[in-house]
């Protein structure tokens, strides 16, 4: 069954119109001024020929067209109910996360510093925040009664927040990729969510489909900056709106909704490292360049989001059937995984690193 129990508009629907239009208005003067803000932000990423192949130097500032509105929008709505914690912890960690991105964006951060910084601040936040935050139990479609985390909710809750950042930043490879993922979730927690969310979520997804456009045409990227503040974004929703929901959002949907990206993570760390290398090193390995050998671009871009989309969307309407959803989605993966990398993996059986299993 659908959940039912969610709200569009909260509060006055006609200040709601009014700060929406506001919103979409700053989100769309940030990307048409995306080449000064960059240029003077410091944040331009220009063509190698190599992994960067993109015609023409493009400002890395998507990030700050969807977070600059989110954070005024979460101050705003802070202000009219002090004594919610939500708003200003979205505020302050999307703001924290987008200044670490940022920092890389400039000058290149150790992926060993970035991944302490991001620990420390979701840390600080889940500690202030607990309530808000913190996953003390899981409840499953397949199961009557819930799992309990204690006292280890601290710890898992902190590694799904990470996890997510990290698998956000290694999916980042195509334009739409980013920004198309988080918009499908985004929808998916107006439908599951509590009536309170429904404001701050139909806003944000309005920055990223204003903001995925732009990306799209090829005139801005996300950077670093914008794949790690609005994953966390995602991140803390869809945590906050489990605790809230856990009779209609279950751990098992919410999980299959993060399913792709997270396996194409791991995978991509256990192949560094088997095969002597930084779990955070650049190579082809990714999905997308699976799928980009037999499609196009943009034939990728669907097929990726498909993969994803598709599967939530059978959730929704069969939620006692996720777990099904959820194999054949990494049936599928691991053909895909399987038939782009049988040449790979004969060289690399035939290669000293095996050795390191």
């Amino acid at each position: 069954m659908i959940p039912s129990e969610t709200g569009f508009l909260a509060g006055d629907a006609a200040r709601f119109v009014m700060d929406f239009v506001f919103l979409c208005g700053v989100t769309l003067l940030l990307c048409l001024s995306a080449p000064t803000i960059a240029s003077v932000l410091g944040v331009v990423d220009h063509p190698d020929g190599r992994r960067k192949k993109h015609a023409a130097p493009t400002p890395l500032v998507g990030g700050l067209a969807i977070v600059a509105p989110f954070v005024v929008y979460c101050v705003a709505l802070a202000l009219d109910d002090a004594g919610n914690r939500l708003y200003p912890a979205l505020a302050i960690t999307s703001a924290a996360f987008f200044a670490l991105g940022l920092a890389d964006d400039q000058h290149d951060v150790k992926p060993k510093y970035r991944l302490a910084a991001a620990t420390g601040i979701a840390l600080v936040v889940l500690n202030i925040s607990p309530d808000e935050f913190i996953v003390d139990r899981l409840l499953f479609t397949f199961a009557d009664d819930p799992v309990g985390l204690y006292p280890f909710s601290l710890l898992f809750t902190a590694l799904c927040l990470i996890g997510l950042v990290n698998a956000m930043n290694m999916a980042d490879g195509i334009n739409g990729l980013a920004l198309g993922m988080c918009l499908i979730w985004t929808i998916l927690l107006v439908v599951y969510g509590p009536a309170e969310l429904s404001p701050l979520l139909v806003a944000f997804a309005a920055a990223l489909a204003i903001t995925l456009v732009f990306n799209l045409a090829g005139r801005l990227f996300l950077g670093d900056s914008g794949t790690y503040a609005i994953s966390m974004v995602v991140a803390m929703l869809a945590i906050y709106s489990y605790g809230r929901s856990p009779t209609t959002l279950n751990a098992d949907i919410v999980a299959l909704w993060f399913l792709v990206p997270v396996f194409d993570c791991l995978r991509l760390m256990a192949w560094r490292l088997a095969s002597g290398r930084s779990p955070f090193s650049a190579d082809k390995h990714h999905l997308h360049h699976f799928l980009g050998r037999w499609m196009g671009p943009g034939w990728v871009l669907v097929a990726y989001l498909a993969l994803i989309g598709v599967p939530c969307a059978l959730a929704l309407i069969w939620p006692a059937w996720t777990l099904v959803w959820g194999l054949l989605v990494a049936l599928v993966y691991a053909a895909i995984l399987a038939r782009a990398t049988r040449p790979v993996l004969r060289r690399w059986l035939r290669s000293p690193q095996r050795r390191l299993l």
